[in-house]
């Protein structure tokens, strides 16, 4: 899905696909943006193992993973489900998560 933000910076973009106990979200976020991008923690009767965007590392251990270029950080929210919620900055973002 993609549209123009409210402040007219650009597009946003996401597309997220399933396969097995993988999910992966292709994300755009505008220049001057930031956004958060959630991830469940739960797929199907797994949980949420790693998160890792292109080949970096930014959830593991039930934790986030600092030092990743253009991530402010990550928290673990319950309520209405359970998700991880990144704070990213502008750019194209790959995350694939796995599940175990």
């Amino acid at each position: 899905m993609a549209a123009a933000d409210a402040a007219g910076r650009g597009v946003v973009a996401v597309r997220w696909s399933r396969s097995g106990s993988s999910f992966a979200l292709n994300a755009t976020v505008p220049v001057g943006s930031v956004a958060n991008v959630a991830l469940p923690m739960q797929l199907g009767e797994k949980q949420l193992s790693t998160v890792a965007e292109a080949t970096m590392l930014v959830w593991g251990d039930g934790a986030y993973k600092p030092g990743v270029a253009g991530f402010n950080g990550a928290t673990k929210e319950s309520a209405p489900y359970g998700v991880v919620v990144f704070s990213v900055g502008s750019g194209g973002y790959n995350f694939a998560a796995t599940y175990a």
